[in-house]
């Protein structure tokens, strides 16, 4: 599975942790969390717990959820949290249902980690399992990219290097999802090139909207970046979602 692969991490390490932390911020300031009551946070598809991570330090007093059904990055979460008394990490497919944890008043699903399906029927049960999981009145804020941007910006091609390992990618818009193919030349892996592949489904806003209804999520609101300012489709980078059960 090319998520729980040493080379998707490699390729994607420049993820920026000081932006990640400002949108937890400016999440945190929406949608009024605090202290004062006792409430639960769920970061569905947590990769190695960076948003989790910091909302547990931003706010000991609630319980913080990490779910991501790569081991490997789950594992390096719960290594990365010691210490922390109120996050709790575990392996665990989003297909499937949440039903085995108390409801959560938040649940994000931050980074574009949504999409990679092969069918709307998959994604719209992960919407359901999302809004079956909400306390009333929940909240969930699905961080999308701007796939209309995307499409119009695509870089047919390029290469990068990391630690001495290349990655010739390249990528295509193909029967509404925007795949990327990538291929790994790893001098220590004696098998030669590698070959792995992903793919995003090309949602626009007006998609999310059908997918939402669908589920019974109700948007409150529309944000184009994590300075939560308003969303653009030509312009902004992201494509962020705040609907309420």
């Amino acid at each position: 599975m090319w998520f729980n692969t040493k080379y998707y991490h490699l390729l994607y390490q420049h993820r920026n942790d000081t932006e990640a932390q400002l949108f937890i911020n400016n999440l945190a300031n929406y949608l009024q969390i605090d202290q004062s009551d006792y409430q639960r946070i769920l970061d569905l598809a947590c990769g190695k717990g960076r948003h989790a991570i910091y909302l547990a330090q931003q706010f000991p007093l609630l319980d913080i959820v990490g779910l991501d059904l790569a081991a490997d990055s789950i594992a390096q979460a719960q290594q990365q949290a010691k210490g922390l008394n109120n996050c709790f990490f575990a392996v665990h497919n989003i297909l499937t249902s949440l039903d085995n944890y108390a409801k959560f008043n938040y649940i994000f699903n931050l980074f574009t980690s949504f999409g990679y399906f092969d069918t709307d029927d998959l994604h719209l049960q992960i919407l359901k399992n999302v809004r079956a999981a909400l306390a009333e009145n929940g909240f969930f804020v699905l961080d999308y990219m701007n796939a209309d941007k995307v499409a119009k910006n695509l870089v047919p091609a390029d290469f990068q290097q990391v630690e001495h390992i290349n990655f010739h990618i390249e990528r295509k818009i193909e029967a509404g999802f925007i795949r990327k193919y990538i291929r790994v030349e790893d001098p220590q892996h004696e098998a030669g090139a590698i070959q792995f592949s992903e793919q995003v489904r090309a949602y626009s806003l007006a998609d999310f909207e059908q997918l939402f209804a669908a589920a019974g999520l109700k948007i409150r609101a529309v944000f184009g970046d994590y300075d939560l300012n308003s969303f653009d489709p030509a312009q902004s980078p992201r494509l962020i979602l705040v609907a309420q059960r």
